[in-house]
């Protein structure tokens, strides 16, 4: 099955509804993965709603504009750290940072800069500012500067690498969109 777009904007208008799908499937993923390691899944799955519920109110009521998107984005972070902060203490909190890189990846079909660079803010900043009051919730075992600073790069790497390809992919719909109305 393929999705072909003509425009950019045709491509938002199915982008911003899967990811809300995206985020509402998080709250019975979290909420079970939970319960599967024996947590408080009630406090989880409420963060997890919570986030679910505040992206899909943003892209309602802002019509899928960049404001509605780049919300949409930084809820799917937030609850991608609920996840981790979930699995705090046991082996999968260090797999779970997998998913802030997959997450990144899917926030690219929206085609827009902004929204990357909001979601990996929120990244950044939650690493940052969590590693020094609550360690636990973001790495097993210790958190240092040095973490920080890896998990930093590695994800400057990836929203470069990201930004630079929408910048491309943005600049290639307005050369064929041009030529489609020559």
């Amino acid at each position: 099955m393929t999705f072909g777009f003509d425009s950019l904007e045709a491509q938002r208008r199915v982008a911003g509804p899967l990811v809300v799908a995206i985020g509402w499937l998080m709250v019975p993923v979290t909420f079970f993965a939970g319960f599967s390691i024996g947590i408080s899944s009630v406090d989880i799955g409420l963060g997890a709603l919570f986030c679910a519920l505040s992206a899909h109110i943003a892209w309602v009521f802002t019509g899928g504009n960049n404001v509605g998107r780049t919300l949409s984005g930084i809820a799917l972070m937030a609850q991608i750290s609920i996840l981790v902060a979930a699995f705090t203490g046991t082996p999968w909190q260090a797999d779970l940072h997998m998913a802030y890189f997959a997450a990144l990846a899917v926030l690219m079909i929206f085609g827009d800069r902004a929204v990357i660079i909001a979601a990996a803010a929120t990244v950044a900043i939650h690493h940052l500012v969590l590693s020094y009051i609550i360690p636990s919730a973001v790495f097993f075992g210790s958190a240092d500067l040095g973490r920080v600073l890896l998990h930093a790069g590695i994800l400057v790497v990836e929203t470069t690498t990201l930004v630079w390809v929408i910048g491309n992919l943005n600049t290639m719909f307005d050369i064929s969109a041009r030529a489609l109305e020559a």
